[in-house]
């Protein structure tokens, strides 16, 4: 079967570095006050959730500490007023004394807040010390604490993906909970929401708003070697989106990473165009968007796992064929300089799903060279540079070689009924052979390109091509495994489209 074109997606193993600072704002469990001014003291308080993720099988834990910023030692003899939030809603509020400023407080001793913490999301605290050192005008100064604690939610969609086969997609907050995850797949689309105060004062204590979206690598028809992406209809930075190959040898995880002026920059830009419209109120949502894009530019660079050297990669022909030689054009750099680093050495591996097909030591005097290689066939390859000048550092890309996606493959739906009707009888072999000849000759149903390798006219139809259409019919098998049998009867003379 000739293919006139195939599709070649490289994707790159990113190291995600989020900057996490020591104070002030939203953390992944854990977050600091900004402090508060008592006696020539700043007192500071940090709450922090754990585990991080939920476990049923581990039990919920709260801890609350007050204490000096400058010396990092707790308050004495305090008493604490705290409240706790999630969805706007006061989920717990309750007068607590602590002896050395230091609270631990066991979610499960309270019935009713366990259903609160099943999932995770976006927990909000206000804490009053009431009293301090034995003092109770602590409250004159000491008030008006807040803090905010995100916990990971994950959780998982199924959809149909554009052969009608079940896919499921997990998502991962590391925010807040989202709603509305949708996958589209005629438009190839990944869309969910998550409630987010735009307003200055909330924006003022992020770090970062991480979202995370896995679905398998099987999943072609997603595998791009970029993706376009909006925020509330604001097309993202670059730097936003990263995509890891690495972690979850079946599955691709694509990552929204939006720092601080990142939210800043979407939220003025929201702000302009609904001020165009006329509309005041900004949204209470965060909306995302997610679509591939397959153009892909050259030289690819990706830093290895600790940032140490970058690797650039090429190869040609661009578009890969099964059989045909490629070759990977690479240059080694300085991590940070990004100078070309003479003689380094490498391992040059190419594995097709962790099975190894190929390994060679390689050495780039001059800091870059090419390796030829052939694929064997269409699927999905990791090509890794190991041991890179003879360290443990390595870095990975992966290729996936899908001929499939852009195969000249054209039916329409309605003869998946007459494909139905055949395989019960309802039409008889020649009738239904002879109507699939005429549409392909009529261009109404297209097939890849077929060459003839004799005639028979006496020939029967094989069971395994009539079993073929009743699966297909009932949508137990794709379109290509349908046209397979197609393809066969063009083949052996049985259908002639010459």
């Amino acid at each position: 079967m000739e293919m006139n074109s195939t599709k070649i997606c490289l994707f790159l193993i990113c190291l995600m570095i989020i900057p996490i600072s020591q104070a002030y704002g939203h953390g992944l469990g854990i977050d600091t006050t900004a402090p508060l001014n008592y006696e020539e003291r700043k007192i500071l308080i940090s709450v922090e959730m754990f585990p991080m993720y939920f476990d049923d099988s581990q039990d919920t834990k709260i801890r609350v500490h007050a204490y000096d910023k400058m010396t990092e030692e707790g308050v004495s003899n305090a008493t604490f007023l705290l409240s706790i939030y999630k969805n706007n809603e006061k989920i717990f509020q309750d007068s607590m004394f602590s002896p050395n400023g230091e609270l631990l407080i066991d979610v499960e001793k309270y019935d009713y807040l366990t259903p609160y913490f099943k999932s995770g999301g976006l927990y909000h605290y206000e804490i009053d010390i009431i009293s301090l050192d034995g003092s109770d005008n602590a409250a004159d100064y000491l008030s008006g604490y807040t803090a905010d604690v995100s916990v990971v939610d994950t959780t998982y969609h199924k959809f149909k993906n554009t052969k009608n086969i079940d896919t499921e997609f997990r998502h991962k907050s590391y925010y807040d909970v989202i709603s509305n995850f949708v996958y589209e797949p005629s438009q190839k689309t990944i869309t969910f929401e998550m409630p987010f105060d735009w307003e200055g004062k909330n924006i003022s204590h992020i770090q970062v708003v991480h979202e995370e979206v896995f679905f398998p690598k099987a999943l072609t028809e997603l595998i791009s070697p970029n993706y376009d992406a909006k925020i509330n209809g604001i097309d993202v930075f670059k730097s936003n989106i990263q995509i890891d190959d690495y972690s979850d040898e079946d599955g691709r995880i694509v990552h929204f990473i939006l720092l601080q002026d990142h939210v800043k920059f979407f939220k003025n830009t929201i702000k302009k165009e609904l001020s165009k419209q006329g509309i005041e109120p900004l949204p209470d949502k965060m909306y995302f968007e997610l679509i591939p894009n397959n153009e892909i530019t050259f030289p690819i660079s990706v830093l290895t796992t600790n940032g140490d050297y970058q690797v650039d990669l090429s190869w040609d022909p661009k578009e890969i064929v099964p059989g045909s030689e490629t070759r990977f054009i690479y240059t080694i750099r300085d991590g940070v300089s990004l100078d070309v680093l003479r003689n380094s050495n490498f391992d040059f591996i190419i594995s097709d799903y962790n099975q190894q097909i190929h390994k060679s030591s390689e050495s780039a005097r001059i800091g870059g060279g090419f390796v030829d290689f052939v694929f064997p066939a269409d699927g999905t390859y990791t090509i890794t540079f190991d041991k890179i000048r003879g360290t443990e550092i390595f870095t990975s890309f992966t290729v996936v070689i899908d001929s499939s996606q852009d195969s000249e493959l054209s039916i329409p739906d309605w003869i998946k009924n007459n494909a139905g009707w055949w395989a019960d009888g309802q039409i008889d072999d020649s009738s239904f052979l002879q109507g699939i000849q005429f549409l392909i000759k009529e261009g109404i149903m297209v097939i890849p390109p077929t060459e003839t390798s004799g005639s028979s006219d006496s020939q029967g139809v094989p069971a395994w091509v009539k079993n073929n259409a009743e699966w297909w019919a009932d949508g137990q098998i794709d379109d290509n495994s349908f046209v397979s049998g197609i393809q066969y009867l063009v083949k052996v003379g049985i259908i002639k489209v010459g």
